[in-house]
């Protein structure tokens, strides 16, 4: 089921992109975009953005399980299955379908390469920081 996927944090150096680039900051979640629309607050780059986020369709090579999740693109556009949820909701989304398609086993890997504790936040503290609390527990 969807609701108990846990989502593949994005690694911290992906977060870190500089705000003049083109499109949407960044989300805390692989396999999630930040929906730009008309309505929504107005971003320091002068996009709308809408608070909805988009789940992206994980690649799948039949050959080869990569090391970290990656999106499927068409002509170098990004495929989006829905674009109306929460981040976390596409999270789980994202994760669900990659568990569909390479097992449950190449998810725990990629778990632990993306929400390994010693290098990211818990989900906790993670969630806590994405609603501007300071505090570390």
């Amino acid at each position: 089921a969807v609701q108990i996927e846990t989502p593949f944090f994005r690694p911290r150096n992906e977060m870190c992109v500089p705000s003049h680039q083109e499109g949407a900051p960044p989300t805390r979640f692989l396999g999630v975009t930040r929906v730009i629309g008309p309505f929504g607050s107005e971003s320091r780059t002068g996009k709308q953005y809408s608070g909805n986020f988009g789940v992206e369709f994980p690649l799948f090579d039949v050959d080869k399980e990569p090391l970290l999740p990656q999106s499927a693109t068409v002509k170098g556009r990004t495929v989006l299955i829905r674009h109306d949820l929460t981040e976390d909701v596409a999270g789980k989304l994202f994760a669900f379908m990659y568990r569909l398609l390479y097992g449950a086993k190449a998810v725990e890997r990629c778990l632990q390469r993306t929400n390994a504790l010693s290098e990211q936040a818990t989900f906790t503290q993670d969630t806590l920081r994405a609603f501007g609390t300071t505090k570390d527990f």
